[in-house]
Parts: structure tokens; sequence; C-alpha cells
């Protein structure tokens, strides 16, 4: 397995490579309904930066919080089973 992965990371590397020594050729035509879009989508971001980095730790947090409350309900069950005779195990 560990040979079919250093393989397979190797042909990766090779494409990824092939792709950036050519792609320095690819030159594209300026869009200017691209341009717009994209300085509209920019002036967004930058406009709403708190609120959008206000939601990003809201859910950072509120999926910090389950995982420690699912830790904890896990904790318990073993404890509570382990007591029991017959359980199993505390580990």
């Amino acid at each position: 397995m560990n040979k079919l992965f250093k393989k397979l990371s190797l042909g990766f590397a090779v494409v990824v490579g092939g792709l950036v020594a050519f792609g320095h050729n690819v030159f594209a035509a300026p869009d200017a309904d691209l341009a717009s879009s994209t300085e509209a989508l920019t002036s967004i971001i930058t406009d709403n930066k708190g609120t959008i980095l206000t939601w990003v730790a809201g859910i950072f947090g509120i999926v910090l919080i389950m995982g420690l409350a699912f830790r904890a309900l896990g904790y318990g069950k073993r404890s509570v089973i382990g007591a029991i005779p017959g359980g199993k195990k505390k580990r």
C-alpha cells in the first residue's frame, strides 16, 4: 500500500509540475464582466468582514462545543456501563 501511495504521489507531482511549467505561456484576454464581478465580490467581502468573521467564529465555536459535549457523553456512558456488574470495562 505504501509503494502504491508513493507511485501515485510521484505521478501526481509530475502532472502538476508539467501543468505549472507550461502554464506560464497561457494568457487570457481581459473580460470586463469578469473584472466588474470580481470587484463587486471583493467589495462585498471587505465591507462585511466583521460579519463574516463573526459567523466563522460562531460556527467554529458551535462545532467545538458539540464535540466536547459528545466526548463528555461518551465518557459518562462508559463510566456508567463500567460500574454495572457484567458490563464492559472502562477504558
